[in-house]
């Protein structure tokens, strides 16, 4: 498997800076202590964050700097996001399983 990470010391360090790539990762136990349980892929690109089930459904849309806590889903306003980000977390989560990737 190759690494996906992406080195971010500098920030550690106190500096600031955009993030270059895409962040994907998946909910693999429920959230104790609160009683929402978010679908469980979940992707930040830009300043979008999409959670999303297994199967494509169950989409919610979070614009982090308009909505830092993630209160307000937008993903009925923004489709076409929905559907691109959906469409990197499936594969992302497929390729988990694909011998060598």
């Amino acid at each position: 498997m190759r690494p996906e990470g992406e080195d971010v010391s500098d920030i550690w360090l106190g500096k600031s800076r955009a993030r270059t790539k895409t962040l994907f990762w998946e909910w693999l136990f429920r959230v104790w202590g609160d009683d929402y349980t978010p679908p469980m892929l979940t992707v930040r690109d830009g300043d979008w964050r999409l959670f999303v089930n297994y199967n494509g459904t169950g989409a919610q849309l979070f614009n982090i700097p308009q909505d830092i806590g993630e209160k307000h889903d937008v993903a009925a306003a923004n489709p076409e996001r929905v559907k691109s980000l959906t469409v990197k977390a499936l594969a992302w989560a497929k390729s988990l399983s694909e011998p060598g990737a």
